[in-house]
């Protein structure tokens, strides 16, 4: 194995190895989980910037499939709004919003130069 003379490259080597470790574990991790929640910065033109933030709380059967159900709320974690359903299944995660279809929202197979249908309501 060659000698790295160079005392900048291998801290930036060790540095690379440290993060390699300790990212591996969260591919593990599941997306739809209560576990999490997303903050949403929005900033429209000609109006204040707010927050949307994104949980999932609670269980759901829709057409005999379970389901976990997403709530937000906007820059308050007071008054959560019903935005849907949604699950993970073989690293694809799905959504159904009140009074449509299923749909993907993530697809996390998917690999540079794939093509997908993005469902936008």
């Amino acid at each position: 194995m060659p000698e790295i003379q160079n005392p900048h490259l291998m801290k930036k080597l060790i540095q690379l190895s440290f993060f390699l470790l300790m990212i591996s574990p969260l591919s593990a991790q599941n997306f739809v989980s209560e576990d999490v929640q997303w903050n949403v910065r929005l900033i429209a033109l000609g109006s204040l910037p707010s927050t949307e933030i994104f949980r999932i709380q609670g269980d759901s059967v829709h057409n005999m499939i379970e389901y976990k159900k997403i709530w937000a709320s906007y820059d308050s974690t007071f008054s959560w709004v019903y935005q849907g359903l949604i699950r993970e299944e073989s690293n694809i995660v799905y959504f159904v919003p009140p009074y449509f279809d299923e749909g993907v929202l993530y697809d996390f197979n998917l690999e540079i130069g794939d093509t997908t249908y993005v469902k936008n309501i």
